[in-house]
């Protein structure tokens, strides 16, 4: 089953220049953990993760760790407060790609596959860490009752096979959850233009990731790769998520805000490497267009929203 959100994203036409409504929401083993892999990368004054260098283009430092944490509480509240849409009640056996917490299930056994060493040192009992590339080949294990996998975008070059391989380590009567971005901005009013800012730095970091051969916008392919892989009873939904607080929605507007608060403190680390590496941008070039960006995400006149 397939269903998306259609209803159109009303503008708050009394909204102000202040985003104080976020308050304190802002504020708020395959291989052995050696040497080589907990070492890390500095470059441009960000540090990134070692293992298979260049395998993740973002950075792993406390400001990187910080806006994640922004970006769980922001999935938490697009999906109502829950981790997952899947209707599964006790899994035995998790695999979550991209790593996350296990205070869910506690009578589950967790690993958390994650290509970057920033996993924190107290986990609940039920839960272990590996450092993979979940693009590598799997090793031969127990099947596992439920496997997540949430914002990948950028990361992953062959979502075909890594879709195939979450099927295979499937148990019969398992579940499998994907949760992904479709990074091409768009406005419902025609606010965002060709021209502004945010589309030129969105239209850049596609190109700059498909030269580096890796997907950008998974959340549209999703749904097909799944049924190829095998996957059955898949159910498709698509959420709004706009940035900023111009949405009169209250739940819409918290979204938003916490949304550009987060899309602000990971500029320097969504465009460096890309556009530094891929596009033979100079850091200064990058700093320059970055400010352009972050005047563009400020303008409330543009009602800018992104699909997952």
């Amino acid at each position: 089953m397939s269903t998306s959100n259609n209803q159109y994203v009303e503008v708050d036409g009394e909204e102000n220049d202040s985003d104080s409504a976020l308050g304190s929401d802002t504020q708020s083993i395959t291989t052995s953990i050696e040497s080589t892999i907990k070492n890390h990368r500095w470059e441009h004054g960000r540090r990134y993760h070692n293992y298979e260098d260049g395998a993740y283009p973002f950075p792993n430092d406390e400001l990187e760790q910080d806006r994640l944490d922004l970006m769980s509480h922001m999935m938490s509240l697009i999906l109502g407060g829950k981790l997952h849409l899947t209707p599964i009640k006790n899994p035995t056996r998790i695999l979550d790609i991209g790593t996350g917490t296990a205070d869910e299930y506690p009578s589950a056994d967790v690993l958390g596959n994650d290509i970057t060493p920033i996993q924190p040192r107290w986990v609940p009992p039920n839960v272990k860490f590996e450092i993979d590339n979940v693009e590598n080949d799997w090793p031969n294990r127990r099947n596992y009752s439920f496997i997540h996998c949430r914002c990948m975008p950028c990361t992953i070059s062959n979502w075909p096979r890594l879709v195939e391989q979450c099927y295979e380590h499937t148990e019969t009567n398992g579940w499998a959850e994907f949760q992904d971005y479709d990074l091409v901005p768009y406005s419902e009013d025609g606010t965002l233009k060709p021209d502004n800012y945010i589309t030129k730095m969105y239209d850049l970091l596609i190109q700059a990731t498909k030269a580096g051969k890796m997907e950008p916008s998974p959340g549209p392919g999703l749904e097909k790769w799944l049924r190829n892989a095998g996957f059955k009873n898949v159910h498709h939904e698509v959420f709004k998520v706009p940035l900023g607080s111009w949405p009169k929605d209250p739940k819409l507007k918290k979204i938003g805000i916490i949304n550009k608060a987060q899309f602000e403190d990971g500029l320097d680390g969504f465009l460096l490497r890309p556009y530094t590496k891929m596009l033979g941008w100079t850091n200064e070039e990058v700093q320059v267009f970055l400010a352009g960006v972050r005047k563009a995400v400020s303008d409330k006149d543009v009602h800018t929203l992104f699909d997952l």
